[in-house]
């Protein structure tokens, strides 16, 4: 009779850690359907801003995903409204958190290159990488 084996604690880990976003998911699809109109519609985005910078801290673990040091930094807005400084949407592929070091890269524009200094496609690549999200 073999013994049956125990999952590491690798797999123990990444387990509590899918149970964990799985969890926040539904939490976050409950509270969308609260937010809906008498036809079905959404009103708007339901999540605030806090809420917003809560789930993509704890999804990228208070870290810096391109260097992975510890941030506090509010999460950067990869894509932004016409290229420009105003923030775009909000939605777990457009934003990442950065330290202050690589938040402050993001923002600063080098018009000598003409290219933002830590570019949108660096940060959607870091995130396809990381979490799997697909960019058009």
């Amino acid at each position: 009779m073999t013994a049956i084996e125990k999952p590491s604690r690798a797999d123990r880990l990444r387990r509590n850690e899918e149970k964990r976003i799985a969890h926040r998911v539904e939490v976050l699809r409950a509270r969308a359907r609260r937010h809906r109109d008498n036809y079905g519609r959404a009103r708007g985005d339901p999540l605030t801003w806090e809420d917003w910078k809560r789930v993509i801290r704890e999804r990228d673990r208070w870290r810096c995903l391109h260097c992975g040091r510890s941030s506090k930094e509010p999460p950067h807005h990869i894509d932004r409204v016409g290229g420009g400084i105003e923030a775009g949407k909000n939605s777990h592929d457009n934003l990442i958190l950065l330290c202050a070091t690589h938040h402050a890269e993001a923002h600063e524009y080098v018009a000598s290159v003409g290219e933002w200094r830590l570019s949108a496609e660096a940060l959607r690549a870091i995130l396809a990488e990381r979490y799997g999200y697909v960019y058009g």
